[in-house]
């Protein structure tokens, strides 16, 4: 998140870059035609223009001196870019980008040590720290006996891979963010600043909120649907939350419990097809698989994880007595469509564009060009020029710590590849976990959550698939399930303690405990734990195999998530006593098994729990 919003000149000059940057990316990436190296040269070019004064140096404030060392800084950010930019083809032709000479060593190196400063102001220590260690075991890892032990590389090797070529911090995965992330991020700022955010709370409201615990519920459809297209956390919260948290106070929920709804709901927007997190994209470009495909396999795990939220704050409306809204209280459905309905066709066209296989940087630039269409044919969602402004200067600044973060993890990848010691690792895990795929699952999710905890979802994904999934993929598991089991676990961050940006927001809203926001948050968010177990021994949760597996598993998964959320909440068609919940929970790991015995059992103890349930009142 932005740690500051200048004033003043500065403020107006960030302002102005800004927007210059998302009409620039609008213009490169769908007419530009440039080499992808370059135009990721270019976008560090304006993320060093900005981010430096844009993130404080120490704390929270920036101190008057602080503005001429970030306008030095930016100068030496720029200088570094444009170096590489107008000597770049020079250099290609000369073999310098293999064989750089000590200019060009001179200006990588001071783009590479820009970059980390910014990774340490933007994003945080543990990235910075993390991208520093790798960064440094080049330099030393021939110096380190044993399995880590490498031949060492000469200065311009090092340079050469991890600045001037595709595979380091100005590599794959910043291509995905410059040419993919940017384009959907421009769609969802300019869907937002043109009303679409006020027509998915509005409509959310007058579909759930007359329910029991109607605002909670009002919370957990607007994040969904919001999340399509968003896929940050924070930001959902800060959305949706702002109506909703207030409201579900005011109803009856606990400020916790509140915070915790919108924090859980928030989080899956990143794994909610079809415009999930910036990681879905890097999993795609990694894994060699269309995203349309990535897209299709995440859709029941995402109802799964939203159903058993929904479960949850209506067991909980329940066991308080709490009801919905009046329908006065309420905008009523068909204004809300008059209103704003409009703007849902380029959404929709959206959706068909990417679950067709169409280009999906292309979709997204259509799609934008059809919402200014539509958004000009009512007077209510009619932007003005600072609608513009406005959208494409929150478009640029969203973009810039995830591709501070994106670069970071870069490097991360591009020392794996030099020194090999990726693969060293996985063969390690494995010896480690004694070829146990289930112990390895299992580190391979502690180690996603602990990394998770420090860096963005961005990085949290890339810095682990990159050793995880291959030592997953040596036990048999297939490179997309690996792959998509370290997304989902990489994506929990926001609402895992002690590190919980999300639920940090809610109880901000709610004026909440943050630990207790945050552990009831991972509680409502249970079924992102446990879904990915599922998946990698039973593949019918992502729609594959026969229709009758397919089926049979979605069945056991429904069971799950409503043993789990009248087990958790206590509460089902009356209160349940401690002992009662027992039972369900032991239904919900046996839902979880592969093997279709012993999810029957769990079948025939809930049934027989439900049966006491309805008996005793």
């Amino acid at each position: 998140m932005l740690k500051i919003e200048p004033s003043g000149i500065v403020g107006r000059f960030c302002s102005i870059v800004a927007v210059i940057m998302t009409i620039y990316h609008l213009w490169a990436i769908n007419f530009g035609y440039f080499e992808p190296y370059l135009l990721n040269v270019t976008h560090i070019a304006f993320v060093f223009t900005l981010s430096f004064f844009l993130y404080a140096t120490w704390g929270k404030k920036k101190h008057k001196y602080e503005l001429l060392i970030d306008a030095i800084l930016t100068i030496l950010g720029l200088s570094s870019s444009m170096y590489i930019y107008i000597n770049y083809y020079t250099m290609v032709f000369q073999r310098r980008t293999v064989l750089p000479n000590d200019v060009d060593i001179f200006f990588s190196l001071l783009g590479m040590v820009l970059l980390l400063e910014l990774t340490r102001r933007a994003v945080g220590l543990p990235l910075f720290f993390i991208a520093l260690i790798f960064i440094g075991y080049v330099f030393l890892g021939q110096y380190i006996p044993g399995p880590l032990h490498h031949g060492g590389f000469d200065l311009d090797r090092i340079v050469s891979l991890l600045y001037l070529s595709y595979e380091g911090m100005l590599g794959t995965i910043l291509t995905v963010i410059t040419s993919i992330v940017m384009m959907f991020i421009i769609f969802s700022a300019t869907l937002r600043e043109f009303g679409g955010g006020k027509f998915v709370t509005d409509a959310a409201f007058s579909l759930t909120g007359h329910m029991d615990g109607g605002p909670a519920k009002v919370a957990v459809v607007a994040s969904a649907a919001f999340g399509t297209i968003s896929g940050s956390a924070v930001s959902n919260v800060v959305a949706t939350g702002t109506f909703t948290i207030p409201m579900m106070k005011k109803l009856g929920y606990k400020p916790h419990f509140a915070g915790a709804v919108e924090a859980a709901a928030s989080t899956g927007g990143q794994i909610m097809p079809p415009i999930m997190g910036a990681a879905a994209f890097i999993m795609a470009e990694m894994t060699a698989t269309p995203y349309h495909i990535i897209a299709f396999l995440a859709i029941i795990p995402a109802i799964y994880y939203f159903l058993c939220i929904f479960l949850s704050v209506h067991f909980e409306a329940k066991k308080l007595g709490l009801r919905g809204l009046s329908k006065k209280e309420l905008p009523n459905i068909w204004n809300v469509i008059k209103w704003g309905g409009h703007l849902l066709p380029p959404f929709i066209f959206l959706v068909y564009l990417i679950y067709t296989g169409y280009p999906i940087k292309r979709a997204a630039f259509y799609c934008i060009i059809l919402l200014i269409i539509f958004s000009l044919l009512r007077k209510t969602t009619r932007p003005s020029l600072k609608n513009f402004y406005n959208a494409f200067k929150t478009a640029s600044y969203e973009i810039l710590m995830i591709s501070i973060a994106c670069s970071a993890a870069g490097a991360v990848m591009g020392v794996l590849n030099l020194t090999g010691v990726g693969i060293r690792l996985a063969i390690f895990l494995i010896e480690l976990s004694g070829n146990n795929l289930v112990l390895l699952l299992l580190m391979t999710a502690i180690v996603c959550i602990i990394l998770g905890m420090g860096v963005p979802p961005v990085a949290a994904y890339a810095i682990p698939a990159a050793i995880m999934a291959p030592a997953l993929e040596m036990l048999g598991v297939p490179k997309l399930i690996a792959h998509l089991y370290v997304f989902y676990f990489s994506q929990l961050a926001p609402i895992t303690p002690p590190v919980a940006l999300a639920a940090y927001a809610g109880a901000g809203i709610a004026g909440a405990n943050i630990m207790r926001t945050a552990v009831t948050a991972s509680r409502l968010g249970f079924p992102a734990f446990i879904i990915p177990w599922i998946f990698v021994f039973d593949n019918s949760m992502l729609l594959m195999g026969s229709p009758l597996n397919i089926l049979l598993r979605l069945l056991f998964t429904f069971v799950l998530v409503i043993a789990f959320s009248i087990a958790h909440i206590g509460y089902g068609l009356r209160p349940l006593r401690y002992f009662e919940r027992i039972p369900l929970f032991i239904t919900t790991v046996l839902m979880i098994l592969p093997d279709i015995t012993y999810n029957l059992i769990g079948i025939v103890i809930f049934s027989i729990m439900m049966f006491i349930q309805m008996k005793i009142k």
